[in-house]
């Protein structure tokens, strides 16, 4: 598997279990894979090793199935949506068609 692009949110630190604990997001295509993942360390571990744990552990439950996680497929704007609304033309001085 590609290595996908990771953001890592949320990271908080469970002093009861010593693992650092984050959602890792995922971009893989089209779509957004949310990944819960823990990484045991003690607290005073820099970011970096954190955040390549974090990464690892996720990319490695994704694979084995083993994932608590979750999908969404990023979706194109509707005509609907592309256009810009008579409120905001009218505001900019724009004559509303």
């Amino acid at each position: 598997m590609q290595n996908p692009l990771a953001q890592i949110s949320n990271v908080t630190y469970n002093a009861a279990s010593q693992c650092f604990e984050a959602i890792v997001t995922l971009h893989i295509g089209n779509a957004l894979v949310h990944i819960a993942s823990a990484f045991h360390a003690p607290m005073n571990t820099s970011f970096r090793i954190i955040s390549g744990g974090l990464t690892r552990i996720a990319l490695r439950e994704m694979e084995t199935g083993n994932a608590l996680l979750s999908r969404r497929v990023a979706r194109a704007a509707t005509r609907h949506e592309q256009e810009t609304p008579r409120w905001k033309s009218q505001l900019s001085g724009q004559r509303a068609a």
